[in-house]
C-alpha cells in the first residue's frame, strides 16, 4: 500500500499510475525484492517520458 501511495503522490494521474504500478508489483511479487522493482518500474515509467535520452 505504501508503494501505491508514493506513486500516486508523484504522478498527476493516480488512477492510471496506480493501476500500472499495481500490475508491476503483482508481477514482481515472486521476485526476491518486489518493493524495489515496483518503485523502480514506477519511477522509470515517469522518468522515461521526461528523461528521453
Amino acid at each position: 500500500k505504501q508503494l501505491d501511495q508514493q506513486s500516486t503522490n508523484k504522478s498527476t494521474n493516480p488512477t492510471s499510475n496506480a493501476n500500472t504500478t499495481t500490475i508491476v508489483c503483482d508481477n514482481e511479487k515472486s521476485n526476491p525484492n518486489p518493493p524495489k522493482v515496483c518503485i523502480r518500474q514506477a519511477v522509470t515509467s515517469k522518468s522515461q517520458e521526461d528523461d528521453d535520452d
